[in-house]
Formats: C-alpha cells, sequence, structure tokens
C-alpha cells in the first residue's frame, strides 16, 4: 500500500491555500433556519416563505446548490407529502424549477416525496439536495413548498422545538 505524508500544503508562494487554490469556488451563502411547525393540507403546492432564502448571483454562469433539511411527517399512514421548490428571480413571480409537471393527486413530482406504507405514522428526518442555473444576476428568491397527495391528511415540517434548515450556495460556473 502506498502513503503520502505531508506537514504542510503551501502554495508556490509559501502561503497556505486558499478554497480558491484547491479548485473550490464558493461564491455565497444563504440560509435560513426555522425553529417551529408547518404545515398544510392543501394538494396544491404551499410557499413555506419561513424558509425562503434570497440571493444576488455574481454571474449568470453561476450555479446555486439547494439544500433542505427537516423534521417531516403526515398525519395519517398511507398518505403522501411532497416537496419542490419555486424561484422568483427579480420579483417577477415564483415558478417551480424541478422540472416536473406539479400535480394535485398522489403522482409524484417536484423533488421530494414521501409515502407511510405501514399502519403507523413516521416520523423521519428528511431532505434534498438540488443544482439550479439561474442564469441572471438579479436578486432571486428560493422558497420550497409542500403538498398532501389526494387523500385528506395534515403534511407537517419542523416540531416546536427543532431546526428546519434550507440554504442557497453560489458556485461559480
Amino acid at each position: 500500500m502506498s502513503e503520502i505524508r505531508v506537514d504542510a500544503i503551501k502554495t508556490r508562494a509559501g502561503n497556505a491555500p486558499t478554497a480558491s487554490d484547491l479548485g473550490i469556488n464558493v461564491l455565497q451563502i444563504q440560509a435560513v433556519n426555522y425553529k417551529g411547525e408547518l404545515t398544510t393540507s392543501s394538494t396544491s403546492h404551499t410557499a413555506i416563505s419561513e424558509l425562503a432564502v434570497t440571493l444576488t448571483p455574481s454571474s449568470t454562469s453561476s450555479k446555486v446548490l439547494l439544500m433542505f433539511q427537516a423534521y417531516t411527517y403526515v398525519t395519517t399512514y398511507t398518505r403522501y407529502m411532497v416537496m419542490s421548490v419555486t424561484r422568483n428571480v427579480g420579483g417577477a413571480g415564483a415558478s417551480d424549477i424541478s422540472g416536473t409537471s406539479l400535480q394535485t393527486d398522489n403522482n409524484a413530482d417536484g423533488l421530494f416525496r414521501i409515502y407511510d406504507a405501514d399502519s403507523h405514522v413516521s416520523f423521519r428526518n428528511s431532505g434534498f439536495n438540488f443544482t439550479d442555473s439561474p442564469n441572471t444576476t438579479s436578486s432571486t428568491v428560493y422558497t420550497p413548498t409542500f403538498r398532501r397527495g389526494s387523500q385528506s391528511a395534515t403534511c407537517y415540517i419542523g416540531h416546536s422545538n427543532m431546526v428546519s434548515t434550507f440554504t442557497a450556495i453560489e458556485i461559480a460556473g
């Protein structure tokens, strides 16, 4: 087996390397942490304004990595919860960025779907990642959305004493 051991990594100038020196080009990070419980009983995607993040891309070639993490559940077993994300550039109106046809029934859409097939409700930590190419340098608002399937149920994100997180990271394109 081969090993490489070093005491330090330095640039040619003898300095400690920066993230950019190592090929990591994170330009900015915007994040929202929300402590509390959010609900919907709608079959249409409902904006989660408490987790909306605003980011102004530095270049039209930038990519934006979106990351969502939260405690989730549906009040009734054998029911669905679906999530997606909207993008609103310069206040022109929000549109879904998942690239899927949004539904109002049990069909899959968006970026994330949970279903409890057993005879009990499952409480879980859930998340998704999505990379967007907004092609703009205007202020952009990303907002997660969620809905239930066609059967009656209430969908929950978060809990009174837990934190839900939505993060947008601009990466040089």
